[in-house]
Protein backbone atom coordinates (compact mmCIF):
# COMPACT_ATOMS: atom_id res chain seq x y z
CA UNK A 1 0.00 0.00 0.00
CA UNK A 2 2.54 1.86 0.82
CA UNK A 3 4.25 2.17 -2.56
CA UNK A 4 1.17 2.80 -3.95
CA UNK A 5 0.95 6.02 -2.15
CA UNK A 6 4.34 7.00 -2.50
CA UNK A 7 3.89 6.51 -5.96
CA UNK A 8 1.21 8.50 -6.59
CA UNK A 9 -1.27 6.07 -7.70
CA UNK A 10 -3.26 6.61 -4.33
CA UNK A 11 -3.95 9.95 -2.81
CA UNK A 12 -2.09 10.68 0.54
CA UNK A 13 -5.14 12.31 2.02
CA UNK A 14 -8.93 12.56 1.75
CA UNK A 15 -10.82 14.71 2.71
CA UNK A 16 -14.04 14.04 4.85
CA UNK A 17 -17.10 15.88 3.42
CA UNK A 18 -17.86 17.71 6.66
CA UNK A 19 -15.48 17.68 9.06
CA UNK A 20 -11.83 17.29 7.40
CA UNK A 21 -8.70 14.89 7.01
CA UNK A 22 -10.15 11.22 6.62
CA UNK A 23 -7.45 8.46 7.85
CA UNK A 24 -6.27 5.45 6.14
CA UNK A 25 -7.11 2.35 8.22
CA UNK A 26 -6.90 -1.54 7.84
CA UNK A 27 -10.78 -2.43 7.04
CA UNK A 28 -12.19 -6.26 7.39
CA UNK A 29 -12.35 -8.43 4.30
CA UNK A 30 -16.17 -8.08 4.03
CA UNK A 31 -15.88 -4.67 3.54
CA UNK A 32 -12.77 -4.17 1.11
CA UNK A 33 -10.70 -6.57 -0.79
CA UNK A 34 -8.10 -4.37 -0.78
CA UNK A 35 -8.02 -4.59 3.05
CA UNK A 36 -7.79 -1.12 3.75
CA UNK A 37 -10.33 2.13 3.35
CA UNK A 38 -10.86 5.70 3.92
CA UNK A 39 -12.41 7.33 6.97
CA UNK A 40 -13.61 9.38 9.57
CA UNK A 41 -15.30 9.20 12.82
CA UNK A 42 -14.75 12.28 14.02
CA UNK A 43 -17.72 13.55 16.86
CA UNK A 44 -17.69 17.08 16.33
CA UNK A 45 -20.90 18.89 16.34
CA UNK A 46 -22.73 15.72 14.76
CA UNK A 47 -21.19 12.38 15.12
CA UNK A 48 -20.74 10.52 11.35
CA UNK A 49 -18.78 7.38 10.18
CA UNK A 50 -17.38 7.96 6.92
CA UNK A 51 -15.96 5.47 4.98
CA UNK A 52 -14.78 5.32 1.83
CA UNK A 53 -12.64 3.05 -0.33
CA UNK A 54 -9.06 3.39 -1.22
CA UNK A 55 -9.58 3.21 -4.95
CA UNK A 56 -12.44 6.46 -5.06
CA UNK A 57 -10.85 8.72 -7.31
CA UNK A 58 -8.41 6.65 -9.03
CA UNK A 59 -7.87 4.52 -12.19
CA UNK A 60 -8.39 1.72 -9.90
CA UNK A 61 -12.18 2.36 -9.22
CA UNK A 62 -13.89 0.55 -11.90
CA UNK A 63 -11.82 -2.35 -11.94
CA UNK A 64 -12.62 -5.59 -10.14
CA UNK A 65 -9.25 -7.42 -9.82
CA UNK A 66 -7.76 -6.80 -6.74
CA UNK A 67 -5.15 -4.35 -6.60
CA UNK A 68 -2.44 -6.56 -6.11
CA UNK A 69 -3.77 -8.31 -9.66
CA UNK A 70 -3.86 -4.71 -11.17
CA UNK A 71 0.25 -4.35 -9.91
CA UNK A 72 1.11 -7.57 -10.81
CA UNK A 73 -0.82 -7.57 -14.33
CA UNK A 74 1.01 -4.05 -15.11
CA UNK A 75 4.52 -5.26 -14.32
CA UNK A 76 4.50 -8.94 -16.36
CA UNK A 77 2.92 -6.51 -19.24
CA UNK A 78 5.21 -3.45 -19.11
CA UNK A 79 8.42 -5.21 -17.68
CA UNK A 80 8.25 -8.71 -19.33
CA UNK A 81 6.97 -7.99 -22.63
CA UNK A 82 4.28 -10.98 -22.16
CA UNK A 83 1.51 -11.83 -24.72
CA UNK A 84 -2.37 -11.24 -23.27
CA UNK A 85 -2.35 -15.00 -23.25
CA UNK A 86 0.71 -15.80 -21.56
CA UNK A 87 -0.52 -13.08 -18.42
CA UNK A 88 -4.33 -14.23 -18.80
CA UNK A 89 -3.09 -17.72 -17.85
CA UNK A 90 -0.37 -16.96 -14.97
CA UNK A 91 -3.07 -14.73 -13.29
CA UNK A 92 -6.13 -16.80 -14.19
CA UNK A 93 -8.17 -13.54 -15.86
CA UNK A 94 -10.66 -14.23 -18.14
CA UNK A 95 -10.24 -12.67 -21.88
CA UNK A 96 -12.53 -9.67 -21.44
CA UNK A 97 -10.34 -8.68 -18.78
CA UNK A 98 -7.13 -9.44 -20.14
CA UNK A 99 -8.00 -7.43 -23.03
CA UNK A 100 -9.75 -4.44 -21.58
CA UNK A 101 -6.27 -3.76 -19.05
CA UNK A 102 -3.92 -4.54 -22.17
CA UNK A 103 -5.77 -1.99 -24.03
CA UNK A 104 -5.56 0.43 -20.86
CA UNK A 105 -2.41 0.06 -20.71
CA UNK A 106 -1.55 0.47 -23.94
CA UNK A 107 -3.81 3.63 -23.83
CA UNK A 108 -1.87 4.95 -20.37
CA UNK A 109 1.63 4.69 -22.35
CA UNK A 110 0.31 6.38 -25.35
CA UNK A 111 -0.85 9.26 -22.83
CA UNK A 112 2.03 9.55 -20.95
CA UNK A 113 4.40 10.30 -23.94
CA UNK A 114 2.05 12.75 -25.35
CA UNK A 115 2.11 14.50 -21.96
CA UNK A 116 5.77 14.29 -21.48
CA UNK A 117 5.75 15.90 -25.04
CA UNK A 118 3.44 18.76 -24.06
CA UNK A 119 5.67 19.28 -21.27
CA UNK A 120 8.95 19.89 -23.32
CA UNK A 121 10.24 16.99 -23.03
CA UNK A 122 10.53 15.45 -26.85
CA UNK A 123 11.33 11.93 -27.39
CA UNK A 124 13.06 13.01 -30.54
CA UNK A 125 14.39 16.16 -29.80
CA UNK A 126 13.28 19.56 -31.33
CA UNK A 127 11.96 19.65 -34.79
CA UNK A 128 12.05 15.82 -34.88
CA UNK A 129 9.05 14.02 -35.64
CA UNK A 130 8.36 11.08 -33.62
CA UNK A 131 5.66 8.42 -34.66
CA UNK A 132 4.36 5.84 -32.51
CA UNK A 133 1.85 2.57 -33.49
CA UNK A 134 0.64 -0.68 -32.06
CA UNK A 135 0.41 -3.37 -34.37
CA UNK A 136 -0.69 -6.73 -33.51
CA UNK A 137 1.02 -10.20 -34.93
CA UNK A 138 -1.29 -13.25 -36.00
CA UNK A 139 -0.86 -15.83 -38.03
CA UNK A 140 -3.42 -18.68 -39.60
CA UNK A 141 -2.02 -21.99 -40.66
CA UNK A 142 -2.72 -22.60 -44.42
CA UNK A 143 -4.44 -19.19 -44.60
CA UNK A 144 -7.08 -20.93 -43.11
CA UNK A 145 -9.25 -20.87 -39.51
CA UNK A 146 -9.58 -18.42 -36.98
CA UNK A 147 -6.39 -16.55 -36.47
CA UNK A 148 -3.75 -17.50 -33.60
CA UNK A 149 -2.52 -14.17 -31.67
CA UNK A 150 1.53 -14.01 -31.41
CA UNK A 151 1.31 -10.75 -30.05
CA UNK A 152 1.17 -6.83 -29.49
CA UNK A 153 3.83 -4.88 -29.98
CA UNK A 154 4.09 -0.29 -29.03
CA UNK A 155 6.68 1.35 -30.66
CA UNK A 156 7.85 4.67 -31.92
CA UNK A 157 10.02 5.58 -35.24
CA UNK A 158 11.86 8.41 -35.44
CA UNK A 159 11.51 10.56 -39.07
CA UNK A 160 14.52 12.09 -40.58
Amino acid sequence: MQYLIDMGFIPKKRMCGECGDMKLVQASSLWSSDLFMWRCQRKLSKPHDRKLSIRHGTWFSNSNMTLEEIIEYSYLWSAFGLTEKQISTQLELSDNTNVDWSAFCREVCSETMIRENECGQQIGGEDTIVEIDESKFAKRKYHRGHNTILGCMFGGLEKK
